[in-house]
Parts: C-alpha cells; sequence; structure tokens
C-alpha cells in the first residue's frame, strides 16, 4: 500500500464514522421517545369486561393461565364465582383427558401449572358443574402444543451444506 493511501485511511478512521461510532438503537429510541410528552399517563386496566380463559408454554412442565369472568357471564348462567373450576385437558383424536382442575377464586386472575404433556395438544376451559354433576363448559382456551421434553436426532435436517467447491450454502 502506498504511503498516501495509509495516511488516507488513518484519517478517515479518526473521523469516528466507523461502525462503532454509528448511532445506537437505544439512541435512537430515546430520540423518537423525546417527541412525546412525559406527562402522558398510560394506565393498564385491571379488567377489560371480555370472558376469556388463555394458557400459554412457559416451559417443559409448567403453562401459565390467565382469565377474566364477568358478572354477566355469571347471572346469565346462574353461577356463583366460588363454583367456577378451570380445567386442562389434553386433546385427541376423539377425546379429551383431564389432567388439571382448580378452582376460580376471584373474577380476574392467573396461575402457573405444573403440567406434564410433552408434545400434546392442550386446551383449558372454564366451567361448572350443574346438578347432575355434569360440568358446563362456559369458556375454552385456544389450543396450545407443548413443549418437546427430548432431543431428537434426524437425518432430515440440514443446517448447513457445501457445494463442490467447499462453499458453504
Amino acid at each position: 500500500m502506498k504511503e498516501k493511501d495509509k495516511e488516507l485511511l488513518a484519517d478517515l478512521s479518526l473521523k469516528g464514522d466507523g461502525f462503532s461510532s454509528l448511532v445506537h438503537a437505544q439512541e435512537l429510541i430515546a430520540q423518537e421517545a423525546s417527541r412525546f410528552h412525559l406527562e402522558d399517563e398510560f394506565v393498564i386496566p385491571f379488567r377489560y369486561g371480555v370472558d376469556v380463559i388463555k394458557i400459554l408454554p412457559v416451559n417443559l412442565d409448567t403453562v401459565f393461565a390467565y382469565w377474566e369472568i364477568t358478572n354477566n357471564l355469571l347471572k346469565d348462567n346462574k353461577v356463583s364465582i366460588e363454583n367456577i373450576i378451570a380445567k386442562i385437558f389434553i386433546l385427541e383424536k376423539n377425546s379429551e383427558n383431564e389432567i388439571c382442575e382448580f378452582f376460580i377464586k376471584d373474577e380476574v386472575g392467573s396461575l402457573y401449572l405444573k403440567v406434564s404433556a410433552p408434545m400434546q395438544k392442550v386446551i383449558a376451559k372454564v366451567g361448572f358443574y350443574d346438578k347432575n354433576g355434569v360440568f358446563i363448559v362456559l369458556l375454552a382456551s385456544s389450543t396450545i402444543v407443548l413443549p418437546n421434553n427430548k432431543i431428537e436426532q434426524t437425518d432430515d435436517e440440514i443446517w448447513m451444506s457445501k457445494d463442490e467447491i467447499g462453499r458453504a450454502h
């Protein structure tokens, strides 16, 4: 490299417009956020007035359930919150197998549950038992699939391949 090119490269590197001197994402967010008034306060409501039960996988043997049950749902079904039960079911081809049951004590709440059903479809349902002992479903969550608890090897999965020259693809 010519001496003049070395000097030019050194001068350019001292200007500080290299990769490490670029504006970071946090700075960009801070600059953009500064346009908004800090006095604006956003309140997350305790309840939304929507009947719902949701379950989310947390790890291999835990799910997180949260719910909201409105007074209208309770009145329409002539049931009190003390009689409301939530159940977790494994969905199989033509059946539902109950794996967990718990009482719901509050109209709005959440709970972590130990559930071991790797790679199984799971659903949560909220309801009550009628006078004949039949479980009446009021709400149902979406179906989720719990994570696998095993590492499985397969020959079908290709992470990287090389061509005849040795270049990765």
